[in-house]
């Protein structure tokens, strides 16, 4: 049984269907194993009275990231529950979608979309397109951006991939 479930507004469960994110109008949110429904007492998440529009786990159940309506969004380590707090979009953002390997975080809005890096809570690239949902391809490579007017697939590496010519030292 879980405590305060009366209050509870939004739930996600993980992708292999092995942990249950809830989170409750006061702020608080916890995460529990299934079936058991064995996990740590529920702690403070969101500030009171926030509720999350939209959550999502890694792959590999090491991070669960959230937004809310005030547009703010999170991301927190689920064995220290530490919380990162992520750059803020020009709107509030809807959608949430790891990459296939956990390293990278895509943040859909409607006016302005991240991808940050989960280890360190950075926005690595933003782009401007209207009406915005994401996903990242299995392969991790692309990302799927879902807009109004069509979708567009965008090449998405691994971040130890990029290179860019411009960054690179010059010769003495």
């Amino acid at each position: 049984e879980l405590s305060h479930a009366e209050s509870v507004h939004g739930i996600k469960l993980s992708d292999d269907g092995k942990l249950l994110a809830g989170f409750t109008g006061r702020g608080g949110m916890g995460v529990w194993e299934i079936p058991s429904m064995k996990g740590p007492p529920m702690w403070r998440g969101l500030a009171a009275l926030q509720e999350a529009r939209e959550c999502a786990f890694s792959p590999d159940n090491r991070w669960l990231a959230a937004v809310n309506y005030d547009g703010d969004a999170f991301l927190w380590d689920l064995a220290t529950h530490r919380r990162t707090v992520l750059p803020r979009a020009l709107t509030e953002y809807n959608s949430l979608s790891f990459s296939p390997d956990g390293s990278r975080l895509a943040a859909g809005s409607e006016g302005e979309s991240k991808l940050f890096d989960t280890a360190s809570g950075r926005a690595v690239l933003s782009f401007r397109f209207p009406g915005l949902k994401l996903a990242f391809a299995r392969d991790g490579e692309r990302l799927l951006a879902v807009h109004g007017e069509g979708a567009s697939v965008f090449h998405a590496p691994a971040l130890e991939k990029l290179h860019f010519d411009w960054l690179k030292e010059r010769p003495s």
